[in-house]
């Protein structure tokens, strides 16, 4: 599994000791791979996110500062896709709390098993809000691995097409597979690669995405293509 970038930001000290062992614990057993960023004030959780994206943000509401509300507006402000998870002491912000978006709002103390579950929950959303850096036009655009369709190269350019847009990069299609999440894409030609999600049908040489787009499948790739389509299928 790869590593995911965590915030957690509660301005009591013992109440973030108490939660990084249930994250702590959480990791052990299921194996996941995270970088924990603790905060004790909202400031600081603001500085932080500036030169990170989050995957997970577990957030008190209660907080000197500015409340945990607030962060998750400005993080939503930000463009980022956080799993926002409240840990706090009251219910009197629950509205307002899935207004931006909250995966969950656990009451203190939070039992482990309880915690488990959200944290479970958590994963499944973050694979849909994985991203990948790219350079375009001497900037860095963030691109959502789940919104990219297809992309190909053309004249030394490579080209992420998704349903909003189109993105221009010099970058080979062997180190963009390198970022990708393994079986999720498949390669159908020299030139294209297909993320399987987005595939409508496909016979032995021709794929139709959900978008309506039709794609040549190479000779070469065909059976490739086929048994990666049914083995993603599978899983469903």
């Amino acid at each position: 599994m790869e590593k995911l970038n965590m915030i957690l930001c509660d301005d009591e000290r013992i109440e973030r000791v108490l939660i990084r062992k249930q994250l702590d614990k959480y990791m052990e057993t299921t194996h996941m791979q995270a970088v924990i960023t603790e905060c004790s004030s909202g400031e600081a959780f603001l500085q932080k996110i500036k030169s990170l994206t989050a995957d997970i943000v577990l957030l008190d509401i209660y907080m000197p500062d500015m409340t945990g509300i607030d962060l998750a507006r400005a993080l939503r402000a930000m463009g980022q896709r956080s799993q926002i998870i409240f840990i706090t002491s009251g219910n009197e912000y629950a509205a307002e709390a899935f207004e931006v978006g909250t995966l969950s709002y656990l009451q203190k103390p939070v039992l482990y098993e309880k915690f488990r579950s959200v944290m479970d929950l958590a994963l499944q959303h973050y694979a849909r809000t994985r991203s990948i850096d790219i350079y375009m036009n001497r900037e860095v655009w963030k691109i959502y691995i789940s919104d990219i369709t297809y992309f190909e190269t053309y004249s030394r350019k490579l080209i992420i097409h998704t349903k909003a847009n189109d993105y221009t990069t010099y970058m080979t299609l062997g180190k963009m597979l390198e970022q990708l999440p393994t079986g999720e894409f498949i390669r159908i030609s020299r030139f294209e690669v297909v993320s399987l999600c987005k595939i409508r049908t496909l016979d032995s040489r021709i794929v139709v995405l959900k978008d309506g787009k039709e794609l040549q499948i190479s000779a070469r790739y065909a059976d490739d293509v086929s048994s990666a389509y049914l083995a993603y299928r599978s899983k469903f």
